[in-house]
């Protein structure tokens, strides 16, 4: 005959699990324009503007955003 193992978790442990997540979801990303000039980009989930002023300017992106400055071709994402 098996045994049941009962699993269970604090409070503690579950809000730790959940802290981790909005972390994970909210964290920024960094991005780099290599264009000539200047750059202005909408985000196509928050509608905030990212202005880029000149080449090699690095700005934090919301993770909602992404995928909008992903089309960008004069922008690269920068690793951490």
């Amino acid at each position: 005959m098996k045994q049941q193992r009962d699993y269970y978790t604090t409070d503690q442990q579950q809000q730790d699990v959940f802290n981790a997540n909005l972390t994970v979801e909210k964290s920024p990303l960094a991005f780099e324009y290599i264009g000539t000039s200047s750059l202005s980009v909408k985000g196509s989930i928050t509608n905030k503007s990212y202005t880029f002023r000149f080449k090699g300017d690095i700005l934090a992106i919301d993770i909602r955003d992404v995928p909008s400055m992903l089309a960008e071709p004069y922008l690269q994402r920068v690793s951490s």
